[in-house]
């Protein structure tokens, strides 16, 4: 999305509230007045009394993120606001949740729900109608600019987060937007001459039903989202914003999408393609959608009329349905800095935290043995909390690593640290063309004195990943290569020293912990095997810097499991072959439906970290598998049952994971897919069952040729564990 300045969003602001939001004349109410009255009949009421002109202003956004006010009938302006990890708005500061992918990593609906509801609140605090999230792309690849703010690399467990944040967002009086469809799943920033404006996706149909639309089928289905926001990129051939068969074949036809489709901000390419193509709401302003373009479109038959009544009536009965004409959206009595949301926010970092490696009980660490910790690398302080973008939000505070440490840790445990400058991997590149982005010898220094710190120190934490956001680098005309944010992909290799940061720090201390802020996985194939302890922190929002620390000192066990897949090599990743074949600006899924796990599995290469792993400080062990089945084999109903207990000394939550495998397919099928999954918090000795039905989709696939899904009678898998790889339950299921 496009970003504004303060200046341009109060000019918007005062140009609304400037608008009278009163009926035509005060001797009547009209129907569409009425809140008692059905949304439809308020819908074709209005309708009926706008003219052209007025349904053509209506079906394109003030700039940033309103939409058209309208004096006449009292129509309001319906304000929207980004942000992934909290509501974005240039002029206030905003609570912020760790990111996108953070939160799926705690396989936690309940708390995805809560999540939905605190930003409900933090949304009415501050006026806003519209939410311009959940983002529910895929994790393809891990250089993916925008990985942070997706959920994962599995649709299922996308879908299920999405749907439980969503249902409970719209419950609370705020509408949600599914963001941004589709195969907007990288951000080609580096690469000359190819930008999501002109990169053209080439995904076919299968690979399309399975894996890139159902998290938007579910919102739309699920959890009746208000909109649908479409990507700047192309799908096979034709812009997102205009592509007929998406957007109105699909999405509103065999989806029954009720809503209104928003084009991403200044996605959208030609009035003509995208007035017939499916669009409703041109943001953040009518470049394409305006009278001087519309009007003699629509007068000389290239756009009917019905066409354009069509959009506005789509708009309105969102409007209505949601309350937005009957009662104020901004809630004074919420406070702007909410005590709650920074609660929520706390909660959310302990559970998105993923332990990958904990060698020899590295971790917990033992207040009564450990007596000084050395707290280094360029994230220590100044902990990104968010990557940059539209997800980025402005903060009242932040908890850094730092201290976060230093609070826990207590008055028994010493703390040391070298700071680094904020701007370390942001020199500007007029000061030596081709440079490094940063001053080897200033490196040198500052690896050495954080060598000779953590020597000397009982354990050491290592602060390492990509650098602040944007919003937070100073330095004019700086690099910014080393961000992880909208607009670009990232560097697979972390930024330049931090591997030999790491190398070394390992080396002068046997208890050293790394620490990770990056969206995906990383090249750590230098330092990796010889790190005794890694915590994947993603962007932990602004308390993560306390949440780690508590996991550090055992206050909190780790529960998290990966979302998605990490690769021991960049090229073991089955998208990773097709990520640079670009040719005539095409981005080929040349994997299909073979994408993250399932493209491990299929091409037998054993991942570095698999797809729902995560580490515990206590143990958990499955039996006693039992499954029901009732139905027919097109129609079937399974229930699966399995027993979980903490072998452990210390109270743990684990996740619970369903896979499903056809045994032998007739066409080509993953060996197992995610079909169901249970988070369940277990006291030591404790011992609970979990269940888990699987309907019809748990076993079918889609057929092209036929346009249907099918499932092939025979005999499939059912397998439970504790991640893709850790299948320790197994039962054959004939349909």
């Amino acid at each position: 999305m496009k970003f504004h300045s303060p200046i341009q969003c109060l000019a918007a602001i005062t140009f609304a509230t400037a608008v009278q939001l009163s009926p035509a004349r005060a001797d009547e109410t009209p129907r569409y007045n009425d809140p008692k009255a059905p949304v439809e009949e308020r819908t074709t009421d209005l309708l009926s009394k706008m003219t052209l002109e007025e349904k053509i202003d209506m079906i394109a956004g003030i700039s940033p993120c309103w939409t058209v006010p309208n004096k006449r009938l009292g129509i309001p302006s319906i304000v929207m606001a980004d942000g992934r990890m909290g509501i974005r708005d240039w002029h206030t500061s905003s609570t912020c949740y760790p990111a996108g992918i953070a939160l799926s990593a705690s396989w936690d609906r309940d708390l995805a729900a809560e999540f939905g509801r605190s930003m409900a609140r933090d949304a009415h605090a501050r006026g806003v109608n519209i939410w311009l999230g959940p983002m529910v792309n895929m994790y393809r690849i891990p250089v993916g600019g925008r990985n942070f703010e997706c959920a994962g690399e599995d649709p299922y467990l996308v879908a299920q987060m999405a749907v439980a944040e969503v249902n409970a967002l719209q419950a609370n009086g705020v509408m949600a937007t599914a963001v941004i469809f589709c195969c907007n799943d990288q951000d080609f920033g580096h690469q000359k001459g190819l930008t999501r404006h002109t990169a053209n996706s080439i995904v076919d149909e299968r690979t399309l039903r399975e894996i890139y639309f159902p998290p938007f089928q579910a919102l739309v289905q699920d959890a009746h989202v208000g909109a649908v926001m479409a990507s700047y990129n192309l799908l096979n051939g034709e812009h997102c914003t205009q592509n007929s068969r998406l957007l109105i074949d699909i999405l509103k036809g065999e989806w029954g999408f009720s809503g209104f489709v928003m084009s991403d901000w200044d996605a959208t390419h030609d009035t003509l393609g995208a007035a017939n193509g499916g669009l409703d709401l041109e943001m953040p302003e009518g470049k394409y959608f305006n009278r001087k373009l519309l009007l003699p479109a629509v007068q000389k038959g290239l756009v009917k009329q019905e066409m354009i009544d069509d959009k506005v009536r789509r708009i309105l009965r969102v409007f209505f349905s949601r309350g937005f004409f009957d009662k104020p959206q901004h809630d004074t009595s919420i406070p702007m800095d909410d005590p709650k949301s920074v609660a929520l926010a706390l909660k959310m970092a302990r559970e998105e935290m993923v332990l990958l490696k904990n060698e020899n009980r590295t971790l917990p660490l033992d207040r009564k043995k450990i007596h000084s910790v050395a707290v280094l690398g360029p994230n220590a302080v100044r902990t990104p909390h968010s990557g940059s973008g539209s997800s980025y939000c402005q903060i009242y505070r932040a908890t850094d690593v730092l201290a976060g440490i230093r609070q826990v840790g207590g008055e028994s445990v010493k703390v040391a640290s070298v700071p680094w400058p904020v701007d370390f991997w942001a020199k500007p590149e007029s000061m030596n063309p081709g440079a490094p982005p940063c001053d080897p010898k200033e490196l040198d220094d500052l690896i050495a004195r954080s060598v000779k710190t953590a020597r000397e120190a009982d354990a050491a934490v290592v602060c390492v990943g990509f650098r602040p956001t944007r919003e937070e680098v100073s330095t004019p005309n700086a690099n910014y290569d080393w961000n992880e944010g909208e607009g670009a992909d990232r560097h697979y290799a972390l930024p330049p020293g931090q591997d030999r940061l790491v190398r070394e720090i390992v080396a002068a201390n046997p208890r050293t912990v790394v620490i990770l802020n990056a969206g995906g996985g990383v090249d750590w194939s230098d330092w990796l095997d010889k790190t005794p302890a890694l915590i994947h922190a993603w962007y932990p929002g602004q308390e993560g810097g306390r949440a780690l620390a508590e996991i550090i000192f055992g206050d909190v066990n780790p529960s998290a499991k990966l979302p998605a897949s990490f690769e021991k090599r960049w090229e073991d990743n089955p998208s990773s072959r097709f990520y640079d074949s670009l040719a005539d600006n095409k981005v080929v899924y040349g994997e299909g439906i073979f994408m993250g796990y399932r493209g491990f599995d299929q091409n037998k290469i054993e991942p570095q970290f698999q797809f729902g792993f995560g580490l515990s400080y206590t143990t958990f062990s499955y039996g006693n598998l039992k499954i029901d089945q009732v139905g027919d084999n097109q129609n079937p109903k399974v229930t699966v049952h399995f027993d979980i207990k903490n072998t452990g000394q210390r109270a743990g939550a684990e996740i619970a994971q369903v896979y499903v495998g056809e045994s032998q397919p007739i066409v080509p099928r993953p060996p197992k897919e995610l079909k169901g999954f249970q988070r369940v918090q277990l006291a030591p000795g404790e011992t609970k069952t979990v269940s888990v039905e699987l309907d019809r989709s748990a076993f079918s696939y889609y057929d092209p040729q036929a346009k249907t899904w099918k499932i092939q009678p025979g005999e499939f898998k059912i397998l439970a564990g504790a991640s893709s790889r850790a299948i320790l339950l197994e039962r054959v299921v004939k349909l």
